[in-house]
This record gives C-alpha cells, structure tokens and sequence, in this order.
C-alpha cells in the first residue's frame, strides 16, 4: 500500500510496461501463464528473442533449470546477494517460495488478503490490464 518493498512503485512499474507491451522490444507476461505452461512461455520467448526453432531437448533443458527447486538454490536469483547487501530482509522468509499461483494463501490472514484485494482493485481500475483467472 505504501510502496515500501523493493523496486517500487509496484502499480506504476505495471502501468508502464502495459502500456508499452505492443511495441516490438517489449514482451509483457503473466506468472500465471508461465506456470500453467512453462515450455510454452519459453517457446515464446525464444521467438521473441529470434530463436523460434528451440528443439524439444533445448525446452526440457530450460524447463529444468528454470524450475523452482534449481531456482531456489541459484544466488543469482534467490536473493541472497540481496539479503547480503541489505535490500531484502535476511530474516524474511525466503525470497523464492515455492513457485505456486496464489501460494501465499496459507501464509496471509483474511484481513491482508482483503487489502491486497482492495489495492489491486484500486489501481487496476485505472487501466485495462487484468490478470489471468487461475
């Protein structure tokens, strides 16, 4: 609510990137959609990046490396170079989950999920961006 996290502002970061997601240099997606259908998403990638012929094995292979379990284990990008550095919280939980659409459900009370909600609402309404149903 207060744009206190990391990489602030949240909403405006979104806004911006929706509103640029025809151009040819962008590639706009949902984590959503990534976890529904990974070899998909890099497929997409790929020909995004001028690679549209990656072979089945090229996709298993990314898929693996992409996977939560390589994820979270990876200090390029499980945050604890951050942690180290001061920018993520080192007694926080951690920084990669457990890589599930809505996996904090468990982890928030009703009243948080309510003004998480509320908020997502709020700046959504002022643009035509709506994440995919899960």
């Amino acid at each position: 609510e207060k744009d206190l996290t990391p990489w602030s502002p949240y909403w405006s970061h979104l806004r911006e990137g929706w509103q640029a997601r025809s151009l040819p240099n962008v590639l706009f997606m949902f984590y959503e959609d990534m976890n529904k259908d990974l070899p998909a998403t890099i497929r997409k990638v790929g020909a995004f990046l001028g690679k549209p012929d990656l072979s089945d094995e090229q996709v298993a292979t990314l898929v693996d490396h992409l996977s939560i379990r390589n994820f979270k284990n990876n200090t390029s990008v499980n945050g604890e170079e951050l942690k180290a550095a001061g920018i993520l919280n080192s007694k926080a939980q951690d920084f990669i989950r457990k890589g599930q659409v809505n996996g904090s459900g468990s982890e928030l009370t009703d009243e948080i999920r309510e003004r998480i909600r509320v908020w997502s609402e709020r700046h959504l309404a002022k643009t035509d961006m709506r994440f995919p149903e899960v």
